[in-house]
This record gives structure tokens, C-alpha cells and sequence, in this order.
């Protein structure tokens, strides 16, 4: 049960991860666009 609970920490803590890296590259276009 524990590697579970680490799966599920380390998908809660990349999933943000992902969705900061697509902001700063679609930021970057609205900005200087």
C-alpha cells in the first residue's frame, strides 16, 4: 500500500508540474504577441 500512495503522491505533484511548463510556454506568445 505504500508504493500506492507514493504513485499517487508523485502523480499529484507532476500533474501541476506539466500544467506550469505548458503556461510558461503559451504565456510567452500572449505576451510578445
Amino acid at each position: 500500500k505504500n508504493e500506492e500512495r507514493v504513485v499517487d503522491g508523485e502523480a499529484e505533484i507532476l500533474a501541476p508540474r506539466k500544467q506550469q511548463t505548458v503556461d510558461l510556454t503559451v504565456l510567452p506568445e500572449i505576451t510578445f504577441g
